[in-house]
């Protein structure tokens, strides 16, 4: 199987240092695909390699690689939103939660780094010899299910109706009989193609056909039409679906785009909007003091859910 890491092209010079969920302090150091370069920025949520897994990371900082470096930094696989997931003042209040409650980097994160929506890397198995002897009933219940065709954990959990497989893929691999590895996700897909349409002012380029309908006839027969050319007299580079909301269906869109009456487009637009911090989040970062990456004042009155008076105890970060 071919992977991204085997067919991607490296920006030179630019690296992007990343901090897990994990308990580490050490943030990890990626190279950035050109592709993705210019998405890749402080707070970005993206996925990368780890280990013989994918995990989700959020990038602290691009930097310049080491040049006498003895080793080849490993390219970021994908990015998850086209928009940064953690602002410049929720890094310093992550930091800030690290250093007071003497805990990880990678865990203060972990509190704003979800993976529950993300594509995860899937489990893959298959039989590495053809026969085996002397197996325990439940590896060779397992083995059975195999082939000489990857197949991914969760369609072993659908053939075996249970889901505690991986100590038995464990042992197996230990014996050599499966190989495994980790099938890298999905690329996401950052950008949404968007249809446009927009009304051709100059009706002389309309279709012959189109021009005694809609301007020399004009009888009831063609309202529906005669409603959609006055309804984007007006306007310019309107969405299929804003129209359909309209009332416009897509084969009056298809005939008046046939008769040269409206003018198509398509345009590329982010799939994701930037998050929003909640209430909570949105006080502290406007009260966190970003040289010292400590809060400004005691919070006495009006305080989000979740943190005590002097604000310094327990805060509460949610999504």
């Amino acid at each position: 199987m071919k992977t991204r890491k085997q067919t991607i092209d490296i920006a030179e010079n630019k690296g992007a240092q990343e901090s897990m969920p994990i308990p580490v302090d050490t943030p990890f150091s990626y190279a950035i695909p050109v592709d993705l370069l210019e998405l890749i920025q402080p707070g970005v949520q993206v996925t990368v390699p780890f280990g013989e897994r994918y995990s989700a990371g959020i990038v602290l900082n691009i930097s310049e690689p080491e040049k006498d470096a003895d080793f080849k930094l490993i390219p970021i696989h994908d990015v998850v939103y086209a928009e940064p997931f953690a602002c410049a003042e929720m890094i310093k209040l992550l930091e800030w939660i690290a250093d007071y409650y003497i805990c990880n980097l990678g865990e203060a994160f972990r509190l704003i780094n979800p993976s529950v929506n993300l594509n995860k890397s899937s489990l893959m198995v298959k039989r590495a010899v053809s026969d085996v002897e002397d197996l325990r009933k439940s590896q060779q219940e397992l083995w059975d299910k195999l082939g000489d065709d990857w197949l991914s954990l969760t369609q072993l959990e659908k053939r075996l109706t249970r889901k505690n497989l991986l100590h038995r893929i464990h042992l197996l691999k230990k014996k050599n009989l499966i190989e495994t590895f980790y099938k890298p996700p999905e690329e996401l897909k950052i950008y949404k193609t968007v249809d446009l349409f927009s009304l051709q002012q100059d009706s002389s380029k309309w279709t012959q056909k189109a021009r005694e309908k809609y301007l020399i006839e004009a009888t009831p027969r063609y309202a529906k039409a005669l409603e959609l050319i006055e309804y984007l007299k007006t306007l310019e580079g309107v969405e299929r679906n804003t129209l359909r909301e309209a009332g416009f269906n897509s084969a009056l869109l298809k005939r008046l785009k046939e008769e040269k009456v409206l003018m198509f487009d398509e345009t590329h637009q982010k799939k994701w909007k930037e998050f929003e911090l909640n209430r909570s989040s949105v006080f502290v970062c406007d009260n966190i003091n970003m040289d010292s990456g400590k809060l400004i004042e005691p919070l006495k009155n009006n305080r989000p859910p979740g943190m005590t008076v002097n604000g310094h105890r327990q805060i509460l970060i949610k999504f």
